[in-house]
This record gives C-alpha cells, structure tokens and sequence, in this order.
C-alpha cells in the first residue's frame, strides 16, 4: 500500500465522518430495537474500536464523549487481520448497503461510509478479495454447511 493511496483513504473516512454529530449518536443510542442495519453498522464500528459487537457495548460507545474524535483519529493501519476476519461476515450481508445504512439514519449512513473505507483498505492491504467474491465466498460456505448438516458434502 503506498503512502498516497494511505492518505486518501485517510481523508476519505475522516470525510465520511463530517456527517456526524453527538446528537446522532444520542439517537442511535436511544434505540431499544434497532433495526439489523443499524446493529450492523455499529457492531462494526464496536469491532474496529476492539470491543465485542454487541448492543449494550454499542450503547457504551455511543455514551463515550470523545466518540467523534476516537473515530476521526482512527489508525486505518491498526486493522489487523483477526479484526477483519469479525468484519467480512457483516460486511458481506446483501442487505447491508449505503442506501440502507442511510434510509436508517443520516448517522448511520456516514458511519457506515467510515467503516467502508476503512474495511476497503483493509481488504486492499491484506491482498483480500473483494466484499463481493467475499459475499458469494460466504454463501457457498453456509450452502456447504447445510448440506453437511443433511449428511450431504458438496
């Protein structure tokens, strides 16, 4: 990875993070039944802060009062390949897209913008497949493990 295409990156996700506000992240944390979109989005930000996805940790984060700067100071080289690996199952749901992330919330939408470059270059650096052969990588494991489960094997 070249120190040019580092510091795009870098500007594009500290970019995506200009929609944000401490009132969004009030919101979000207001939510008791957030939908899978929004629990997507910020199981992912808990994985790449380095806390377990879960809603009660998300809760925590969003309370922290320097979330914001957290995030805009992340080190998109400290993504190390375990982080990855927690990430490429959320990230390769269908269901999870920009426009979802943004019909949920103005928010959410520019969180998830962050979290995708970040994971992009990630995957970049770790000479990892796109999200989408990721994705299609994904369902021929779950179609394997079914047919396992039938005492079938591919």
């Amino acid at each position: 990875m070249n120190d040019l295409e580092h510091q795009r990156t870098i500007k594009r996700a500290r970019k995506d993070l200009s929609g944000l506000k401490r009132e969004d992240f009030v919101i979000i944390r207001s939510y008791v039944h957030p939908s899978k979109v929004v629990q997507s989005v910020c199981y992912l930000m808990a994985i790449l802060l380095g806390h377990e996805p879960n809603w009660k940790t998300v809760q925590c984060l969003l309370a922290q009062p320097d979330l914001l700067e957290l995030l805009y100071d992340y080190d998109i080289e400290c993504v190390r390949p375990d982080i990855l690996e927690k990430m490429i199952p959320i990230m390769s749901d269908p269901n999870l897209t920009l426009e979802n992330a943004a019909k949920s919330s103005k928010g959410i939408g520019s969180l998830f913008k962050w979290i995708s470059a970040i994971y992009e270059y990630a995957l970049k650096k770790q000479n990892r497949p796109h999200e989408d052969s990721t994705r299609e990588e994904s369902q021929i494991m779950e179609q394997s493990e079914k047919l396992s489960d039938n005492g079938l094997e591919l």
